[in-house]
């Protein structure tokens, strides 16, 4: 949230490192999703 409001420049040594966890995080849910999606147990 704070992301968009503040500029690249403040911090161009966080925001690599930040967009990659959240590349490593939606990676992760991802595969979650897949395997819900292939073995529902609910």
């Amino acid at each position: 949230m704070s992301d968009t409001t503040a500029p690249g420049a403040t911090a161009p040594a966080y925001r690599p490192d930040r967009k990659k966890r959240s590349r490593h995080f939606y990676n992760l849910v991802g595969v979650v999703t897949f395997v819900v999606m292939a073995f529902p147990v609910y």
